[in-house]
């Protein structure tokens, strides 16, 4: 059994959107993992500020609704502190935007609509990301977006949105969704069924099943390959 000795830290916002496949590669690499829902549990901003490692996960808020939801406040206090020291972060979706915020870049409704579904990333620079995800759909599932910061490195974009994986220092910011699973898509279809189904949908909500049954099994493999490619670049694994 590995001896978990190190922190990982997960701000969560709702249930549904957790560590998914990063999860087992945690463990694996003997990290605790402590999430904290954010709504609703206190916030330690020395223990976020201070631990090995800090996710921060999706969530149907903006960034610019920080006002009315003040953990979200919080959460980028604590992204500020960590990045200023260096220490390393990694933020999905909502966790994204409120890294470029943390970064001073603006955060905003997309012009270019709802972004949903399976799409490849279109690498605009050679990176760890690309070794592992060239050829594998991401999950899409936002409407927000933000302005790359100053400083950071675009990674990878879509046709439909240019600021979707930018790394600042050690720390990466992904508008999709690496660590989705199968079992998190089955809630979301459900959590999200505006999206999928009616006038407004944004994808066919048969496609979308079709797709998750071809494309998730492998996007699980490469997304644990990254985190422990990232994982190995923070420890130093082979320097």
């Amino acid at each position: 059994m590995v001896e978990l000795t190190k922190k990982a830290v997960a701000f969560r916002h709702i249930a549904q959107e957790h560590l998914g496949s990063f999860e087992q590669v945690l463990r694996v690499r003997g990290y605790e993992i402590i999430y904290i829902d954010t709504p609703k549990d206190h916030i330690d901003f020395d223990f976020a500020v201070n631990a090995d490692l800090l996710f921060v996960l999706g969530g149907p808020l903006g960034v610019y609704l920080a006002d009315l939801f003040p953990f979200l406040q919080t959460e980028i206090k604590v992204l500020e502190k960590r990045i200023a020291n260096n220490k390393p972060c990694f933020g999905a979706c909502l966790g994204s935007q409120l890294m470029a915020k943390a970064l001073g870049a603006e955060v905003y409704l997309g012009h270019q609509g709802r972004e949903v579904g399976w799409k490849s990333l279109s690498f605009v620079q050679d990176d760890i990301t690309k070794n592992f995800f060239t050829d594998t759909p991401l999950i899409h599932w936002h409407s927000d977006t933000f302005d790359l910061p100053q400083g950071a490195k675009l990674i990878a974009s879509t046709d439909q949105y240019e600021n979707q994986v930018f790394k600042f220092g050690n720390s990466y910011g992904f508008q999709c969704h690496p660590e989705v699973t199968d079992r998190q898509l089955q809630e979301w279809m459900i959590l999200f069924v505006g999206h999928l189904t009616g006038k407004n949908a944004s994808v066919d909500l048969q496609t979308f099943r079709e797709q998750t049954r071809e494309y998730a099994g492998p996007l699980k493999d490469k997304a644990r390959a990254f985190l422990h490619g990232w994982i190995d670049e923070i420890e130093g694994v082979g320097r």
